[in-house]
């Protein structure tokens, strides 16, 4: 996995594969940008699921902050992620033409 960050050395994959991979990691990038702007509506989602699998909270606000603030970092790193793929891929068919 972490050779896909390594910028020194070519990634040994046809062009098309390439262009694939660039593609599949914009559309995730755009499904953790599209989950973050969401996350108010998400976040009750997953507290009213958790409170019909039988979960008590005592604070519905404070747990409700706390999914929040997870879906958050959760989306986000995947959205840096998802960055960093787009940039190798494009970085390398950048290289390639």
């Amino acid at each position: 996995m972490f050779a896909l960050f390594d910028y020194s050395s070519a990634l040994g994959l046809p062009t098309d594969k390439l262009i694939m991979l660039a593609v599949l990691f914009l559309f995730l990038g755009s499904g953790c940008v599209y989950f973050i702007f969401c996350r108010d509506r998400e976040a009750q989602r997953l507290l009213s699921l958790d409170k019909q699998w039988g979960k008590t909270f005592e604070n519905d606000a404070k747990e409700l902050k706390t999914i929040k603030f997870r879906l958050v970092a959760l989306y986000s790193a995947f959205l840096v992620l998802s960055l960093l793929g787009i940039a190798r891929t494009c970085f390398e068919l950048l290289r390639r033409f």
